[in-house]
This record gives structure tokens, sequence and C-alpha cells, in this order.
């Protein structure tokens, strides 16, 4: 088996085990009668654009493909980018069971066009409850896969990844499904993990030795 089918396994594995792991704790949480929502004024200014769905969306349906497809990526680095990964959501959830929050300024869907109507009602308002929403595991997925990819594609390839992941980082704010602060609170569980997951392969190979 290729390294490229290999990172493909072990990111199905990885999916299946977040997004079960993630339901869970949303049943958890859903009904806790103490959630916050962090909605400010500046919340309440950024403007509904359903369109940017698509990024939001991409996460998974894209952005994460191009690691697992680049032969850059080997198939032990992207190992760590999944440990990382692990290590964002374990702080995540932790987080949203000791202080569940919830999101209380979506949009208010009229309009019937696909974007508006079919993404984000029907789709990612549905499945993607408005609980748990500190931190921001989009932000914080995003965010380590920029860090842990910034030295292994060339310049200009990574710039276009970049504003990519930035776009996925706005489509939260302005599908009106995350804080300013949930972002916020991401990126740095993102960064942070990362760094785990380093010290953890340091470690690692240390030992071997």
């Amino acid at each position: 088996m290729n390294a490229t089918a290999k990172k493909a396994l072990l990111f199905l594995a990885m999916f299946l085990s977040i997004t079960l792991i993630y339901g869970v704790v949303g049943e958890i949480t859903l009904e806790r009668g103490n959630a916050r929502s962090f909605t400010t004024e500046l919340d309440k200014a950024i403007p509904f654009v359903p369109q940017m769905a698509m990024f939001y969306i991409s996460l998974y349906a894209g952005f994460w493909m191009v690691p697992i497809i680049l032969n850059e990526i080997s198939y032990t680095y992207f190992f760590k980018i999944v440990l990382a990964t692990f290590i964002a959501f374990f702080i995540c959830s932790i987080v949203y069971l000791i202080i569940p929050s919830t999101y209380n300024n979506r949009a208010i869907i009229t309009e019937e066009n696909f974007f508006a109507a079919t993404l984000v009602r029907d789709y990612i308002y549905k499945y993607d409850l408005p609980n748990n929403t500190i931190p921001s595991t989009h932000a914080a997925f995003t965010t380590l896969l920029l860090l842990a990819t910034a030295r292994k594609f060339n310049f200009y390839f990574f710039l276009r990844y970049l504003l990519w992941g930035l776009a996925i980082i706005a489509s939260t704010l302005l599908i009106k499904q995350h804080h300013t602060l949930d972002i916020v609170a991401g990126i740095i569980t993102g960064a942070f993990s990362l760094y785990l997951s380093n010290l953890i392969f340091k470690n690692a190979l240390a030992t071997e030795k």
C-alpha cells in the first residue's frame, strides 16, 4: 500500500472517530440550561454570506485532501498532523463539557437560494447544532494544518493554501455559525496542539534511539 492510500485510510479512521465522539458530546451538552453565548456587537455586525458555506464544508471535502495527496507530506509526518488533530479535538471536547456554549445569532433564512436554504439551513444548521461553539474545531483544525504544511509546500502553492484556510476560518463567522471569540480560541488550540504533537514525536524519536 502506497503512502497516499495509507494517509487516506488514516484520515478516514480519524474522521469517523471524531464524528462519533462529537455526536456523543453534543448529545450530552445540547440540553444543558447553563450554556453561555459569547455573542458580541462585532458578531452582530458581521454580515451573513451564505455562499461562504462552500468554504465551511470544504474543510473535510477538500482542504484535508491536499496533504493526503501530495508527496511532500510523508505518512509519518501526516500521522503527526493526525495526532495534533486528536489533541485539539480532545481539548475542545473537554471545554465543551466544562463550559457549555451556544450560538444564538444564527441567520433567519427565508430566501430560497441554493447556498442559504440548502447548504446553510438544511445541512449545516441541521447537522452542526448551535452548541459547543468554543473553541471552534474548524479554526483549530485549519490552523494546525496550515502551520504543519507551511514549510512543506513551495511559497506560491502554500500562499493559495493559506488563502483557502483563511476563507474556511472566515466562513465560520460569515455563515453565523461561530463567534469571534470561538475563532480566537480555536486558533490558539490548533497551534498548541501541533506544538504538543511535535513534542511527543521528538520524545518518541529520542526513546527509539
